[in-house]
């Protein structure tokens, strides 16, 4: 990459305020004008996941002493993801989320209760669990628990629970006119609500729809946060000279003694939407180095599960605004 970029206005190529916002609403990680400073955001905590968490093995050492003022009774959700933006489709996918979470709650508890209490049949480190799911065009479909280590027995249940409602006539996908995949991936996710997250979405990732399935005593938890944040990431000098903003997310692991470990640090982009091209890939690819560069030299609280310090997956969402302007 050269040490400064040509003005993309003289190579026929016109940034634009509303071209720009354009391409940031269509892509979760591209480039949008923006004013004023320069400033970064905090660690998001939604879609941060531990190391652990869909192969949680039987605990030892710290966490198989967790004591019971660090445990509490918390609601467990299940809800679909899909990597297409067709609405038809997701929304069928939630519908499908709502059928195996009735079935599972009959799987659970006889009695039929809204949400059962679920402690002595499951584990806590039996959730978070997950099905994936292939559904095809013919009406068929077949899945698989995600990960094989640790107590599956959520996972278990959560694929009965979807064979159950497809033998009752519901969880099923319908392909909508036009729509050429032979197989389509749905994700069926058991999911704790931690004591200690707080759900922060940025916007570039859709809310799940979520479905209240049982009760289990589980662990708080606590997710990794930066020690202090200091200086934000640098604003590439190569972008300086056509004053765009950007945005962009990194994922990286920070391992249980809040360090960063700089072989897992890239950038997010959304499944179904094409890498930026040219001028811009060279803007965003600019943004990215600079956040990387940042991260690695960032130090974090660990995440703590019952106080125990682990592993976690962490999305750090940066925002670059143009410098110069207010």
């Amino acid at each position: 990459m050269s040490s400064r970029m040509k003005s993309p206005r003289r190579h026929g190529f016109v940034l634009s305020r509303a071209s720009l916002i354009a391409i940031s609403l269509a892509c979760a990680a591209s480039l949008a004008a923006q004013s004023g400073g320069q400033r970064s955001s905090a660690v998001r905590s939604s879609d941060s996941t531990p190391d652990w968490y869909w192969r949680r093995p039987q605990p030892g050492g710290c966490l198989a002493a967790i004591p019971s003022s660090k445990m509490h009774n918390v609601p467990v959700y299940l809800s679909a993801d899909m990597s297409v933006s067709d609405s038809a489709l997701t929304l069928q996918a939630d519908l499908i989320a709502q059928d195996v979470a009735a079935e599972l709650r009959a799987l659970v508890d006889s009695s039929h209760s809204a949400m059962p209490n679920v402690d002595g049949k499951l584990t806590w480190y039996s959730v978070p669990a997950q099905i994936v799911v292939t559904a095809h065009q013919d009406g068929s479909a077949t899945w698989k628990a995600k990960g094989a280590g640790g107590d599956s027995t959520a996972a278990m249940l959560l694929g009965a629970a979807f064979e159950s409602a497809q033998a009752h006539g519901t969880a099923r996908l319908f392909w909508p006119e036009g729509t050429k995949a032979e197989s389509l991936i749905v994700r069926l996710s058991l999911v704790p609500t931690y004591t200690g997250f707080h759900e922060n979405n940025s916007g570039n990732v859709p809310r799940a729809v979520k479905f209240g399935v049982f009760y289990l005593t589980e662990p708080d938890a606590t997710p990794a946060r930066p020690k202090r944040l200091g200086a934000p990431p640098k604003y590439p000098f190569t972008n300086e000279n056509d004053r765009v903003g950007g945005d962009v997310i990194v994922q990286l692991v920070v391992d249980s003694t809040g360090r960063t470990d700089p072989a897992t640090i890239h950038d997010l982009w959304p499944a179904d939407k094409p890498r930026l091209q040219g001028y811009l890939a060279d803007y965003y690819n600019s943004f990215v180095t600079s956040v990387i560069n940042w991260e690695k030299q960032m130090h974090y609280e660990p995440m703590r599960v019952g106080g125990c310090p682990v592993k976690q997956v962490v999305q750090q969402p940066i925002k670059f605004l143009a410098p110069g302007t207010r």
